[in-house]
């Protein structure tokens, strides 16, 4: 899971051009599909 961050910061980085809140909330939205997924695939193995 660090690695995803780290991919992100290092993106955000090379993206400076675009505003920080538009790379926070694409982070906060792609850790939040992570976070379904992961649960559909708990509900799926119980």
């Amino acid at each position: 899971m660090p690695g995803l961050f780290v991919s992100i910061h290092l993106r955000s980085s090379a993206m400076s051009a675009e505003s920080k809140d538009v790379w926070l909330l694409k982070g906060i939205g792609g850790g939040a599909l992570v976070l379904l997924l992961l649960v559909g695939a708990v509900v799926v193995l119980i």
